[in-house]
């Protein structure tokens, strides 16, 4: 909780320093025109959801928000924003992911084939059901013969 206060302070700081959108300075950009202080305020905005969804749960309100608790593994990639290195890095692996969209749909293919062999190979084959009735399990190799 500290650290999202702390993130959400340096943010509104931020903020009222370069403009959120707009600003009167021709030297600095404004805040979300910087690709990385939008994930940046993504991040501690996902992480303030959180912050009040877990302050103000009472069971089953807010169910289909506890999807925003997962985006927590965000938070790491604003320490990209201070390393130089790092960005170069993430920048160039962002760049090759639209050269890399032929060899993902390849293999995405040869994924799909393997998927349906497997379907149509193990189908029916793990099913399992105990007899309630009686307390000796006998082999079951399909549904069918669970069922009668």
């Amino acid at each position: 909780m500290a650290f999202t206060i702390c993130f959400l302070i340096e943010l509104t700081v931020k903020v009222i320093a370069y403009g959120l959108l707009f600003n009167n300075l021709d030297f600095i950009k404004p805040y979300l025109a910087s690709g990385w202080n939008r994930v940046d305020g993504f991040i501690v905005l996902i992480s303030v959801v959180d912050l009040i969804i877990m302050q103000y749960q009472d069971g089953s309100s807010f169910a289909a928000l506890k999807a925003f608790r997962a985006m927590r593994a965000l938070r790491p990639l604003r320490v990209i924003k201070k390393f130089e290195n790092l960005k170069l890095i993430v920048n160039a692996l962002f760049a090759t992911f639209s050269e890399m969209k032929n060899v993902i749909m390849v293999s995405s293919l040869l994924v799909l084939i393997f998927a349906i062999m497997g379907v149509s190979f193990f189908k029916g084959k793990f099913f399992s059901c105990q007899n309630v009735d009686s307390q000796v399990l006998e082999t079951v190799f399909t549904k069918q013969d669970c069922i009668d």
